[in-house]
């Protein structure tokens, strides 16, 4: 769990590069932006599993979120935990974390 703000950002500028690596490893037409701008305006109400499958299909896979691998479904979850949301005023749920502890 990063420790602070500068932690954050490191990480989250590794997130962005796995996000690009599978879009280019899966031929997505999606860019990087239509992942951010998909979590930034998703509810958090959304349930997990139809949020998790509109990611697969955003990367171009018609799939089920049973059918990713571990490091796939780990693009998603880091995508999901630290890019901003608008629910959370435009942070991520790791900085609103990071500000709870």
């Amino acid at each position: 769990m990063p420790r602070n703000a500068a932690e954050i950002d490191a990480y989250s500028a590794r997130v962005e590069k796995r996000v690009r690596a599978l879009l280019k490893k899966w031929k997505s037409k999606a860019t990087l932006d239509d992942i951010k701008d998909y979590i930034f305006n998703t509810s958090h109400g959304t349930r997990p599993r139809i949020w998790l499958n509109d990611m697969a299909d955003l990367f171009g896979r018609q799939c089920d979120v049973v059918d990713l691998k571990q490091g796939e479904l780990m693009v998603f979850q880091d995508a999901w935990n630290y890019f901003p949301h608008r629910s959370l005023n435009g942070r991520s749920p790791t900085e609103v974390f990071l500000e709870l502890s």
